[in-house]
């Protein structure tokens, strides 16, 4: 069970295909809630070739690498479920190796209420 079961609040889960090599952002804060990212998915969907993959967590300024580096084999998935918490501000990024091999699903929690 999810030590999020219980959260009273908007949970929400958004796909992005990276259609280039540039980091992408998957996922940002608003600033009217407290919100937890709690999963993310990342897929190659190329038939035959390995992609690399690299996430950030940008917490209204500065970039932190989460994952280096992922070598994800054609055809396979990776996924992270430690959860990033954002309160007003802030995004994940993530960059592919390769324009057009890579899906990310982020699934989040947004929790209404005063931020500040």
């Amino acid at each position: 069970m999810s030590v999020f079961a219980n959260i009273q609040g908007s949970r929400v889960t958004k796909g992005t295909d990276l259609t280039t090599t540039s980091a992408t952002e998957v996922f940002t804060a608003t600033s009217s809630t407290i919100e937890a990212v709690l999963a993310i998915s990342i897929a190659n969907t190329d038939a035959s070739n390995t992609c690399t993959a690299k996430v950030e967590w940008n917490d209204g300024t500065t970039d932190f690498v989460l994952v280096e580096e992922i070598d994800l084999a054609a055809k396979a998935r990776q996924e992270y479920d430690f959860p990033l918490f954002f309160k007003g501000s802030g995004s994940v990024k993530v960059t592919a190796q390769n324009a057009d091999d890579l899906h990310v699903i982020v699934s989040s929690i947004q929790v209404p209420g005063r931020v500040g």
